[in-house]
């Protein structure tokens, strides 16, 4: 006879599997286009020899490194960018699934039920619906696993202290404003020593030496590329960036208040609601009622999410409730460890990505993710192990599992269902994606009619940088030019970050990621070209939407070029060209 619980870890395994093999399915929907393609730019600029901090000013940068090893493995194994974003799709959901195993392993100590549906909560979820590896993604399962790691952990106590440390540092590469969390953590763990309990300060000692490790890693080779102060030099440049200008603490803290609140007309009655019925139901021992009251209000939200906002990033948001009111009410040691150790660093962690990020409760939501996975966990525990005392409890006990099974029934389906039909960047949906792309970085991606239109345009002309004889428009009985080798520098003043991925030749601006191509664009160029000249472009493709730019670098000294060109303008840099 099989157990129970084997019949439920068979069943578990077989919708794991049956989901993941969907998402599988699903990258091949929908251009990576902007964003998800910019992620890629980082590391493949780091591949071909730019320097981190230097060369690359976008905010977001240290993330890339965490991507540089994976993507030199990459090139080292595929030895070019033709389909590099749909197999680096395939590369992301493998190690979101295998994130959600890890979870699922951890989390069971807990409990089993919990530790399915917080496992299945995390698998279909990803921030914005791209299926990338990023700053997004990268942060939220680094700082999932830390913290899970450390909640969870039995034996071998110091070394997984050390791995807990090791994963965190690699959150804060992905959201340097974690810091301010650890700085909390250095502060608490001061405060435990002085009333001798040792175990924090251990904790404190093998969770940083393990950070630290990361820390030097990442610092030594920066600091044998360049000495500090040319570091120093730059990181005044990298602030000037229009689409992070730099606000008050003050500020950002009311932003993150106001927005979280206003994101559905319901919170700010349900928040009036939740404390004064959370705080009699734990004084008065009716804990069975107000989790069933708690649930009902997450339906709602969850509703009024899907139906409302129909965003992925909303519904990661309801669920928290939950977790925080089983801490309140719950005395069980293991509740609270979840609380204090998982669920607090995801409520600080939906704070930090509000300071560094644009994106106000898209960011917050996201990140509560943290939050929610722990509160599946919370919530199912508290369920088994709580000794209910209330009258009728046996039967409260049953209707609670049942509201809190249609939650996690409700937030899975409504999961799934954006997960299916959304694409970022694309309200028409999967259903719109008809034609694949047959070259390029997008090769084997479904798109839109208008998106393969303006990706097939773009690529001729990437075809033509294969022919480098061409000549100048004002001269073309001139002797012809030689446009650069592979290993030239290419500006591209374009939104298509995907374009770097397009060649051979080397990023020469400081971001693929030029945050709009606007009245900032040429002055930010100058300032990068003044600290480092041997990034000056040879070849310049401005987009179809920008003819002004062109008129501007030709008064640079660029030498527009005379070929049939169905996307792109060609300017090549003339002798005379000087920023």
């Amino acid at each position: 006879m099989i157990s129970k619980k084997k019949e439920r870890t068979w069943l578990f395994a077989g919708i794991f599997a049956a989901i993941w093999v969907f998402l599988f399915w699903k990258c091949r929907f929908g251009i990576a286009n902007l964003d998800e393609a910019f992620y890629l730019t980082v590391p493949y600029r780091f591949c071909q020899g730019d320097l981190p901090l230097l060369h690359e000013w976008h905010l977001s940068q240290t993330s890339g490194l965490l991507l540089t090893p994976i993507m030199k493995l990459y090139l080292s194994v595929f030895g070019g960018t033709e389909g590099i974003l749909l197999r680096f799709r395939w590369i992301f959901t493998a190690i979101w699934g295998l994130g959600a195993l890890f979870l699922y392993r951890r989390l069971r100590v807990f409990s089993h039920h919990g530790a399915m549906a917080a496992a299945l909560i995390f698998l279909i979820y990803t921030p914005f619906g791209m299926m990338a590896l990023s700053y997004n993604t990268m942060g939220l399962l680094l700082l999932l696993c830390s913290c899970t790691v450390l909640a969870s952990v039995r034996e071998h106590i110091w070394l997984q202290q050390f791995l807990a440390g090791v994963l965190f540092a690699g959150a804060v590469l992905c959201c340097p404003y974690l810091l301010l969390a650890y700085a909390l953590f250095c502060i608490t763990a001061f405060l435990g020593l002085a009333f001798q309990k040792r175990s924090l300060a251990s904790l404190w000692l093998f969770f940083s030496f393990g950070a630290a490790t990361v820390c030097a890693l990442v610092c030594v080779p920066l600091l044998l590329n360049a000495p500090l102060r040319r570091y120093l030099e730059v990181f005044p440049y990298m602030l000037e960036d229009p689409e992070h200008e730099l606000v008050s603490l003050w500020s950002k803290i009311k932003l993150y208040v106001y927005f979280t609140a206003t994101s559905s007309p319901l919170l700010i009655p349900f928040g009036v609601l939740f404390i004064p019925v959370a705080l009699y139901c734990s004084r008065r021992k009716k804990h069975l009622e107000g989790f069933v009251f708690v649930c009902i209000q997450i339906v709602a939200l969850l509703f009024w999410y899907l139906i409302r906002e129909h965003f992925p990033n909303h519904l990661m948001f309801p669920l928290c409730l939950i977790g925080l009111y089983c801490a309140i009410c719950s005395r069980d040691v293991e509740i609270r460890k979840l609380f204090l150790v998982v669920w607090l660093p995801g409520l600080a962690y939906s704070f930090c990505l509000n300071l560094s990020s644009n994106q106000l409760f898209f960011a917050v939501s996201s990140a509560s993710t943290v939050m929610t996975v722990a509160s599946a966990v919370m919530a199912a525990r508290f369920l088994e192990v709580e000794s209910f005392t209330e009258k009728g409890s046996r039967n409260l006990r049953k209707t609670a599992a049942l509201f809190f099974t249609a939650v996690i029934f409700l937030q899975l389906g409504a999961e799934l269902y954006i997960r299916y039909d959304q694409i970022y960047w694309d309200d028409a949906g999967i259903r719109a994606q008809k034609h694949e792309a047959l070259s390029g970085p997008e090769m084997g991606i479904r798109m839109n009619d208008e998106d393969l239109n303006e990706y097939s345009r773009a690529m001729s002309d990437f075809l033509l940088l294969e022919n480098r004889q061409w000549k100048t428009a004002p001269e073309a009985d001139r002797e012809d030019r030689k446009l650069p080798e592979n290993s030239g520098k290419i500006l591209f003043l374009s939104e298509k970050t995907w374009s770097y991925l397009g060649t051979k030749m080397r990023n020469a601006s400081y971001s693929a990621w030029i945050s709009g191509l606007n009245e900032n664009t040429i002055p930010r160029l100058k300032k990068y070209y003044a600290l480092f000249p041997e990034q000056e472009p040879e070849l310049i493709l401005v987009g179809p939407y920008y003819p002004a730019l062109t008129a501007e670098l030709q008064g640079l000294g660029y030498e527009r070029l005379s070929i049939e060109s169905n996307y792109y303008t060609f300017l090549q840099r003339g002798d005379s060209a000087k920023w």
